[in-house]
């Protein structure tokens, strides 16, 4: 399973190495001192106000981590390896190989030729897109490591091999997995659906207990992991054993303690306001995205072979219980998509998806037809991940848009992420 999600991640998604930075990246990728990570213990996890206010300090510990190993900017506000002063930066006109001599350094080709690649537009000693290059690497490996949990909690259900497989794959083609895989701010919900999708796998394996802390990691990580509870609580009921009655008090607390600390923190609940009227047109977009696969990428064809499917999987095994879990599971991680908008947050719904495809095939297994139309399918979900994927290409008009307002932060930005930013205007304005 490993393998074929690796290989699967590297096919759909290896081209997002060079993609660099986009958007929120440019005031997340940054310095972190010990102190910003206990900082956002107790506040928002943007005291730059450019964000809206959420708790999510496992987050923030996170990006400080992997800059700390992996990007050459340095960990506790020291000096970038190659110095470059605010008063370097070029100004309007100027060119970037001159900002960057008068840093110290040179670099003939700071601007990248027509055709060639956006790792090319900053010089390379010193220059942050080794760091992008580093860091898309890293969401790539997060992402097999959900795909592994994914395949995880499949095998919790007691599917076939086969079953698990198209599951696991589909979970990586699917294009609503695009933006977690291409945009490195998105790692946050990779390492969400590491612990959601691994939280459900362990209800059939540890005792209730050792579930408490990776749900208390889930909510740290992204305040939507408040649903994780009545996730669980179905697969047990898909399995047909009890919940135990200790988790549902421990859950119960843990939920009140997070919500109390959480108001505590940002003095309020913070997070997005949506009016009522948006509230439900966000909580309806995103299923039906999901089912049809982004119809405005060509995708609607694709709910053909998925009524097919499920159809046939309820008549074979009407009362099996798996396939209605992923129905539950559906709607219980649509709830808190009515508090946002945009498919960049509903990475969530991808895991019923996959595994109501899991589901079928295993019901479909004596059915020849049902091999072909469960690579369909992935095909479809690639086809239609891989447009999605090319809304993070480094001059795409949706990215230009994006670092046109990220050019607005001003100190918020590292002083070398700035420098790219400029080369990369000057770069897609050919």
């Amino acid at each position: 399973m490993l393998i074929a999600a690796a290989v699967a991640a590297a096919v759909l998604y290896g081209r997002t190495l060079h993609f660099g930075f986009d958007w929120d990246d440019y005031h997340f990728v940054r310095s972190y001192a010990p102190s910003d990570v206990a900082a956002a213990y107790t506040g928002t996890w943007d005291p730059r106000g450019i964000e809206a206010p959420f708790y999510r300090p496992a987050t923030i510990a996170l990006f400080a981590t992997r800059g700390w190993i992996l990007s050459s900017l340095p960990p506790e506000g020291g000096s970038h390896a190659k110095p470059v002063a605010p008063s370097s930066l070029p100004p309007e006109g100027g060119s970037h190989a001159d900002a960057l001599g008068a840093a110290g350094g040179s670099h003939p080709d700071a601007v990248a030729p027509e055709g060639g690649s956006h790792a090319d537009a900053v010089a390379p000693e010193g220059g942050s897109d080794a760091n992008a290059v580093a860091l898309h690497a890293l969401s790539l490996v997060m992402l097999v490591a959900a795909a592994a949990a994914c395949a995880w909690w499949l095998r919790s259900l007691e599917l076939r091999a086969s079953a698990v497989l198209l599951g696991t794959i589909a979970f990586v083609a699917h294009p609503m997995i695009a933006p977690a895989a291409a945009w490195i701010t998105n790692q946050m919900h990779l390492l969400q659906l590491i612990a959601v999708a691994a939280a459900m796998a362990l209800t059939s394996r540890v005792r209730w207990y050792w579930l408490i802390p990776l749900q208390a990691a889930a909510l740290l990580i992204k305040e939507d992991s408040l649903v994780l509870p009545v996730a669980m609580a179905a697969c047990w009921w898909a399995q047909r054993r009890p919940v135990p009655r200790g988790w549902i008090a421990a859950s119960a607390v843990l939920t009140l303690l997070y919500v109390a600390v959480r108001t505590w923190a940002l003095h309020g609940f913070g997070g997005y306001e949506p009016g009522a009227a948006e509230m439900l047109r966000n909580a309806g977009r995103a299923p039906f995205y999901a089912l049809l696969v982004f119809p405005f990428n060509g995708g609607v064809w694709l709910v053909v072979p998925i009524v097919v499917m499920l159809v046939h999987a309820l008549r074979r095994s009407a009362g099996d219980r798996r396939l209605f879990l992923m129905a539950i599971l559906f709607f219980v991680f649509d709830a808190p998509l009515a508090f946002s908008s945009g498919p960049t947050r509903w990475h969530l719904l991808v895991l019923p998806v996959a595994g109501a495809l899991a589901v079928s095939s295993d019901a479909l297994r004596t059915t020849r037809w049902a091999l072909p139309l469960g690579a369909m399918l992935v095909a479809g979900f690639a086809a239609a991940g891989w447009t999605v994927t090319n809304r993070w290409k480094p001059c795409s008009p949706e990215v230009r848009l994006h670092d046109a307002r990220a050019a607005t932060w001003g100190e918020a930005v590292d002083p070398a992420l700035r420098l790219e930013l400029r080369a990369k205007a000057r770069t897609c304005g050919k």
